[in-house]
């Protein structure tokens, strides 16, 4: 179908494959004939830039309740349900935080205690490379 743009990526890399499926399902025309097309110029426009700004104390703080919301409002239920309708933490949306602690969890690999921790810490995280990105 697209022989150009399949020497350029993994066999095995499906995310890729897949993406390259549905943009010729959508449009008829493979994702090499659109990286052809040259890019319409940006529009060049003042833009403002906002954001919210917590001390990093209160922050975390909101996280680590946040997450442990999460758990009493039905994520594991929730991540069960998705387990048994054969959905695998292998689907990138199922990678998101929450979802990826837990299915560790529901598959024995962490306990519970160890997955609410490292759904706090990875969102911690994630809340300071935000930060650092809007300073910059």
């Amino acid at each position: 179908m697209d022989p150009e743009w399949a020497a350029k990526i993994q066999a095995t890399d499906t995310q890729r494959i897949l993406r390259g499926l549905e943009v010729y399902e959508a449009s008829g025309k493979s994702l090499s004939e659109h990286q052809k097309v040259p890019p319409t110029p940006p529009i060049r426009r003042a833009a403002s830039y906002f954001g919210l700004s917590w001390e990093r104390e209160v922050l975390y703080d909101r996280i680590n309740t946040r997450a442990c919301l999460m758990l009493e409002n039905g994520l594991i239920e929730e991540a069960k349900s998705l387990r048994d309708q054969g959905y695998t933490s292998n689907l990138n949306a199922l990678n998101a935080f929450g979802y990826r602690e837990i299915f560790q969890y529901l598959n024995g690999e962490t306990t519970l205690d160890r997955a609410l921790a490292d759904l706090q810490q990875g969102t911690r995280r994630y809340a300071k490379r935000q930060m650092t990105f809007f300073r910059k």
